[in-house]
């Protein structure tokens, strides 16, 4: 992985969960005892419930997927000792490259999990400043702009890196 590109993400899936965690302690005591749980798909809080689980989960959503994926990435290693427990394009002919060729391919599949969180923590951060918003009756539901861009970064970057990945298989293996 490009080095800056590297430190950026990493700082992201650092920085993001604790200013998500830091943002939703803050606002805990002035907060109503009930909050809203989910949002219908206008946008509306059409789920309220006890502050303390639904702000937990807040907290500890974010944290727990960046740990997956940081795991995935870190179970790395072992899928280069074991190349044949992977799924992935042109298996056989995979297969038969050298350890220090597929190895590029278990770097880039690695990348791609750090590359998932930070999208996935940018989407977790915008839920959470918007729920709290309703929480506080400063907005009236969530709005359109926090959940569409974050969806459509989650699936931009999903998308780039599979193609990333299918053409560095496809270039290693013909």
């Amino acid at each position: 992985m490009d080095e800056s590109r590297s430190r950026f993400l990493h700082a992201l899936n650092v920085v993001l969960p604790a200013a998500n965690a830091a943002m939703i302690l803050s606002a805990w005591s002035r907060l109503p005892d009930r909050i809203p749980m989910h949002f219908g798909a206008g946008g509306r809080a059409d789920g309220w419930g006890p502050k303390g689980p639904a702000l937990m989960l807040d907290l500890l959503l974010p944290a727990g997927m960046t740990a997956l994926l940081y795991l995935a990435r870190r179970l790395m290693p072992w899928f280069r000792k074991h190349p044949g427990w992977i799924n992935i394009p042109n298996r056989a002919r995979f297969l038969a490259l050298p350890p220090e060729e597929q190895a590029l391919v278990f770097d880039l599949l690695g990348e791609t999990y750090v590359a998932m969180a930070a999208a996935l923590n940018v989407l977790f951060i915008s839920l959470s400043v918007c729920t709290l918003q309703v929480a506080a009756g400063r907005l009236d539901g969530l709005p359109a702009w926090v959940i569409w861009p974050g969806l459509a970064l989650i699936a931009a970057t999903a998308i780039a890196y599979t193609v990333r990945t299918f053409r560095l298989v496809n270039r290693l293996t013909r």
